[in-house]
């Protein structure tokens, strides 16, 4: 995530020998993921990368335990957003306050444009961790989306409310201001 992927890879492949098979799963999970989303200088290194990331969701799927965050990383190498959901919803469903697992999923309803969806599963993150900038963040983009497509204006008041929070919450962000201005522009507030 800090895109130290070397100093990750170092340390996940020190638990492949001696963590237990719960945890060797996710160190393999975590290695497809990042030998997926490597980016690579030449053909043979992003052939060699998509193998090794090919090899290591293989070897944690044979070590599968159930778990939210063994569900949450397969959503992670899923092919697709309905796959992707699929994962989620399992994780979700595992464990209902899995916060990561609702991020995600919130995330995958913008891409989907179901903000209403999007809107319930960052409520869920609100109560998860309220004092948490994120769900609020996600929630103001989904009231404000749900006001546009569905022409339900008394939402745009509550997304700036939402925006307020988040930006007190977490300071200075700039995407968190340009958010909240979108959604000023949405309402006439020039």
């Amino acid at each position: 995530e800090l895109e130290r992927p070397r100093k990750a890879v170092e340390e996940l492949e020190s638990l492949l020998k001696s963590a237990p098979d719960d945890v060797a799963c996710q160190a393999h999970f975590l290695l497809a993921r990042i030998y997926f989303e490597s980016a690579a200088a030449d053909s043979a290194t992003a052939q060699e990368y998509q193998r090794q990331a090919k090899e290591h969701q293989q070897q944690g799927n044979t070590l599968f335990s159930e778990s939210a965050e063994a569900y949450f990383n397969s959503s992670m190498m899923a092919g697709t957003v309905k796959e992707t959901l699929e994962w989620l919803d399992k994780a979700i469903d595992f464990d209902p306050g899995h916060y990561d697992s609702l991020k995600a999923r919130a995330l995958a309803y913008h891409a989907l444009k179901d903000y209403e969806q999007m809107g319930t599963d960052a409520s869920m993150m609100i109560g998860k961790r309220s004092a948490d900038s994120q769900g609020y963040a996600l929630r103001a983009i989904a009231r404000r989306e749900k006001a546009i497509s569905e022409d339900k204006r008394e939402l745009l008041e509550k997304a700036v409310q939402d925006h307020n929070q988040a930006i007190q919450l977490a300071g200075d962000q700039a995407e968190l201001y340009d958010q909240r201005r979108r959604t000023h522009m949405q309402m006439g507030n020039y």
